[in-house]
């Protein structure tokens, strides 16, 4: 773990907390971390780098900046291929992410669905998103084509998603 200037350490998961757990998380808090790395809440907001490490080796970094900017709208469907004639439906995610590719868990502005081919959006096609992110279903109908599904917001560029019906 790397906050702002702070030289890296290494933390470990909490065993004295999760004695029970198999995997325990690890914990930031001021038994791992100083009140002067950590910053003061509200006031700084330091970049950070965490690499998560199994048996000595690195398999995920995560860098939270300091200034998280939108900077991605991230349209996320679970499959994009569809059956005709049989109400196949597939889950579409919505997120937003700042500039490292993190969620943006305040970030609640809307978003608009539009769909062009054989099938439809279950729901409404106007969105907001909640904890910065949203989700809806889109169903194939009954005939064989091509779905397209654009997803519009007033600071993301459109994002086109395109589903196979057969």
């Amino acid at each position: 773990m790397k906050f702002g200037e702070w030289p890296a350490k290494r933390i470990y998961p909490d065993t004295e907390n999760y004695p029970h757990l198999p995997h325990p998380p690890v914990v930031l808090d001021l038994r791992t971390v100083t009140p002067e790395e950590l910053g003061t809440w509200g006031r700084v907001w330091r970049e950070g780098t965490l690499t998560g490490f199994v048996d000595g080796k690195a398999v995920k970094t995560i860098t939270m900046p300091a200034d998280p900017v939108p900077t991605t709208l991230e349209v996320t469907p679970d499959e994009t291929v569809l059956r005709s004639g049989e109400k196949d439906a597939v889950r579409v995610v919505v997120r937003a992410l700042d500039q490292c590719g993190n969620l943006l868990p305040f970030f609640e502005e809307p978003v608009s669905l539009a769909l062009e081919g054989p099938g439809r959006i279950i729901g409404p096609i106007d969105h907001t998103l909640k904890g910065g992110a949203t989700g809806f279903w889109v169903e194939a109908g009954d005939e064989p084509g091509v779905l397209n599904l654009t997803v519009k917001s007033r600071r993301f560029d459109t994002q086109t998603i395109t589903f196979t019906i057969n």
